[in-house]
């Protein structure tokens, strides 16, 4: 009985990935009390916020998970996704608890090369409140990755936005 109930909780994210609402919905309802439900809900909000689906990551984010939990996969996977809404109500989530974003550099990084200017501005925006900077991804600069795509919106808004500068001042061409 307990492998199918530990089964039972992890098909959350199987459940999401496929936009299967309604089992989704009775697996959260049947397993609330189970120690490993807040994991099966952060792992579906990932998922479902890689599928852009702003109904199932509303429901997912009245779950309380750990406090200990980064919020960096879900906002990635919402950047990934290119949904605004799925990313405002996540990034939302991240404003409320800002330590809760670990690195900030891949994110912004994402934002950059996939040209996603109000994603990028809500993450140095909150980059700013926690003090940190940004620097360099795998050895690129948001500031590259978009200069390498051709988007010129996101270039005006790092170049204008000093904190999206190297901790040194500078910028990287790497």
């Amino acid at each position: 009985m307990l492998f199918f109930f530990c089964d039972a909780v992890s098909s959350l994210a199987i459940f999401a990935e496929n936009e299967a609402e309604e089992l989704l919905t009775f697996a959260m309802s049947r397993y609330r009390e189970s120690t490993i439900f807040s994991t099966a809900c952060f792992d579906a909000l990932v998922a479902t916020a890689a599928a852009g689906n702003i109904r199932i990551v509303k429901e997912l984010m009245k779950v309380s998970m750990p406090e200990v939990e980064a919020l960096d996969q879900p906002i990635l996977a919402a950047i990934e996704s290119g949904d605004a809404d799925v990313f405002a109500e996540i990034i939302g989530a991240a404003r409320k608890a800002p330590g809760r974003i670990q690195n900030f550099k891949v994110l912004l990084a994402r934002a950059a090369s996939l040209g996603r200017t109000t994603a990028a501005e809500d993450l140095l925006g909150l980059m700013k409140a926690s003090g940190s900077s940004v620097g360099m991804s795998n050895g690129v600069s948001p500031l590259s990755y978009a200069c390498q795509r051709g988007f010129v919106e996101m270039v005006d808004l790092l170049v204008r936005d000093t904190s999206a500068m190297a901790s040194d001042g500078s910028y990287s061409y790497a």
